[in-house]
């Protein structure tokens, strides 16, 4: 086991995206601001980022592990850094109490003290499962959100499915005139009966988008356009 020499400031963010943001510089702001309200010295504070999903199992958190081997205290912002799952957080707590190491929430200080009151213990876990119903709450919400959404979505995605999210099709992007699309839906229809083949679909689609700097349509990209225009 690493020698234990320095004190943490830990920031977790759920995805690359938000690891852009101003969301891990934020979590270590706060976080320090209760670690030097302590007096520790700022020479011996390493900052520590993760980008993982609060709600995997503890042994894929690999980095907040070997961070408990390393650090005599930990300061986080709050209790969603350390877990988004009661169990999991209960788990990485008995693991911190087990190594000596503390975990010090900037808004609730003593959540995870090493020898808590009974009172302690209670808020504890009772934190926990609110942050895991928190989160439970938002995917439900999220979810009936997009399955309302696809029931009155008029986009459509390049298979042909109700689009409610993500980037757009080459058809929305290049946004050709109805005339054009009924022409392409015509010779789609005629592709469909056998009158030619992929390429030469693709090559009477350039003809009637002449796309600017003279970009020719992959194959893949009108099967996929075509399969899109069958669904209009």
């Amino acid at each position: 086991m690493a020698k234990k020499k320095h004190v943490a400031v830990y920031a977790r963010t759920s995805t690359k995206t938000n690891a852009q943001t101003d969301s891990a510089p934020r979590q270590w702001r706060v976080a320090s601001a209760a670690l030097f309200n302590a007096g520790i010295p700022k020479k011996n504070i390493k900052k520590v980022k993760e980008v993982i999903s609060g709600s995997v199992p503890v042994c894929q958190r690999v980095k907040f592990l070997k961070l408990l081997d390393s650090a005599t205290d930990i300061y986080v912002e709050s209790a969603r850094a350390i877990s988004r799952r009661a169990s999991h957080g209960e788990e990485i707590y008995n693991i911190a109490k087990d190594k000596g190491v503390s975990i010090i929430c900037s808004d609730f200080p003593k959540l995870f003290a090493l020898q808590p009151s009974p009172i302690e213990s209670f808020m504890r876990k009772l934190v926990l499962a609110m942050q895991e119903l928190d989160r439970d709450v938002l995917v439900e919400r999220m979810q009936a959100g997009l399955a309302a959404k696809k029931k009155t979505a008029k986009a459509r995605t390049q298979s042909g499915t109700p689009k409610v999210n993500g980037r757009k099709s080459t058809l929305e992007l290049l946004k050709p005139s109805s005339s054009k699309v009924k022409q392409m839906i015509s010779l789609s229809k005629k592709r469909a009966k056998g009158h030619f083949g992929w390429r030469s679909l693709a090559t009477q689609f350039d003809r009637i988008l002449k796309i600017k700097g003279g970009k020719k349509l992959s194959v893949e990209t009108v099967r996929r356009m075509a399969k899109e225009l069958g669904s209009r």
